[in-house]
């Protein structure tokens, strides 16, 4: 049953410390105790430090020049046009500015960023993208906290079997009100929207390029308001082994890359093909280092999502308390064979024993085929003696009563759900529509229908911009009667 309103089963809750020296996990709904020892150094492991320097904005407007005043954005919207215009593959670009509680609906989403500058330029924000690859995660990083900066096209929804453009982009809707808000990311921040017009006959590479590249710049050119002003509020970040005493905890972030309009980036180099899974320092995240090229838009992790990942900022503050957080390892799902997914998730526990992990909290971006690299995973950290505490989205059907995972390996033992995606809300309809005039899905309940994005229709988590995420991350959760 899927309850709103309520915390989430946080994994943390399942890797809390009985006693100095063991860790005390959860295992279903009874209690089991696996002990775990590795003696550590207080001096080991502390990687990176990273300054977040937090600028809240608590209003977005147009004007001739930007600034940021008392909690005002000010967007030069004449400078933001032509910087995203010096792109001849883009003919048309507005702004549209979108605020939570308002009646309104975003539609054909691209991709969502949160405006960020590293202050002394030796390393930028969205490395590869915006100057060389230079590794990021360290030293300080201004951000336009309480906003994302969002991506729109109305030329993405072509005909099956067309040549050119987008062919299986998959609509996801931001619903800004109503019983949908809980449903999708960036619906409670302030959304200032890129609504672009393409080139007709661009090729998908191309298509994909440039609107990568215009958010990208736009997002940068934004957050230059920070340059030189007192941030409201500083967090500062590194991960290591701050108590001994206490267990070590990595962050296992499974993205999704297949090819084209279905990929991750990587310090700008997408991760599919044969990619080796590979340490990261979580404050890599804050700073771009992955960047979603996803337009699976309901199973995707947007960019804004990895800035701002929940169970990154959910570590960092159990940090030092319950756990030491040791730092993250990024894999990839959708494998195309079994022996591939299971050399996979072997490398991952390798590197989630090079951290010293003893334990591993896991997100999973996709579905189906990517649950099999999943739960590959999962299998080989326990097999390696780290409990491994996946987060999971059920299927299960309408009611409930069905089949509620792809996959399952029998080391799974200490599973979270999110909740089920087959669950359905009726959503009311919008009096403003930001990005297009129609809207199609692609998933089996709808496959190829026409809707009017203002009318009142009947939705599943596929309807959703992230919505498989935005049910682990809203306070949406599955319980046992």
């Amino acid at each position: 049953m899927t309850t709103p309103g309520r915390r989430p089963p946080t994994p943390l809750r399942l890797l809390r410390a009985a006693h100095p020296d063991k860790l005390h996990a959860w295992h279903g709904s009874c209690s089991h105790l696996t002990y775990l020892e590795h003696p550590l150094n207080k001096e080991e492991m502390i990687v990176m430090n990273l300054t977040m320097a937090s600028y809240h904005v608590i209003r977005v407007e147009e004007a001739g020049k930007a600034g940021l005043e008392k909690g005002v954005l000010y967007l030069n919207t004449k400078d933001l046009q032509g910087l995203v215009l010096s792109d001849d593959r883009i003919t048309d670009m507005h702004l549209e500015i979108a605020y939570p509680g308002e009646e309104t609906r975003i539609v054909h989403i691209l991709d969502a960023m949160e405006p960020r500058i590293k202050p002394e330029q030796q390393a930028r924000c969205f490395p590869g993208f915006l100057g060389l690859p230079t590794t990021v995660g360290a030293g300080r990083t201004n951000r336009l906290a309480g906003t994302a900066v969002i991506a729109t096209a109305a030329t993405v929804l072509l005909p099956s079997g067309q040549g050119t453009g987008v062919q299986e982009f998959n609509e996801g809707v931001i619903d800004m009100s109503g019983p949908g808000q809980s449903r999708c990311a960036c619906s409670d921040t302030i959304n200032i929207c890129l609504c672009m017009t393409f080139r007709e006959n661009l090729s998908t590479l191309d298509f994909d390029e440039a609107a990568r590249m215009a958010l990208i710049k736009v997002s940068d050119r934004i957050a230059e308001v920070t340059l030189d002003r007192q941030p409201d509020e500083e967090t500062v970040y590194k991960t290591g082994v701050i108590d001994p005493d206490l267990p070590n905890v990595a962050y296992i972030n499974q993205v999704q890359s297949q090819g084209h309009i279905c990929r991750t980036f990587l310090y700008a180099m997408p991760m599919e093909g044969f990619f080796t899974p590979t340490i990261l320092d979580p404050t890599e995240l804050f700073d771009g280092a992955v960047v979603s090229g996803n337009y699976r838009n309901h199973l995707r992790t947007c960019t804004w999502l990895q800035q701002n990942n929940p169970y990154v900022l959910e570590l960092f503050r159990r940090h030092g308390k319950e756990c030491n957080f040791v730092g993250q390892v990024v894999s990839r799902g959708h494998y195309d064979d079994l022996g591939t997914k299971i050399r996979s998730g072997n490398f991952v526990a390798k590197l989630a024993a090079h951290l010293k992990a003893h334990a591993a909290v896991l997100s999973l971006e996709g579905t189906g085929n990517s649950n099999v690299d999943y739960m590959a995973t999962v299998k080989a950290l326990e097999n390696s003696g780290i409990v491994a505490v996946p987060v999971v989205h059920e299927f299960g059907g309408p009611g409930g009563d069905e089949e509620p995972l792809f996959d399952f390996a029998e080391e799974a033992v200490s599973v979270v759900s999110g909740g089920g995606i087959d669950r359905r809300i009726e959503l009311p309809p919008m009096k403003r529509v930001i990005g297009g005039d129609s809207i199609r899905f692609t998933n089996s309940t709808s496959y190829n229908k026409s809707f009017d994005p203002h009318q009142p229709y009947t939705a599943i988590a596929h309807f959703f911009f992230c919505g498989f995420r935005s049910l682990q991350n809203h306070g949406w959760r599955c319980e046992e009667y």
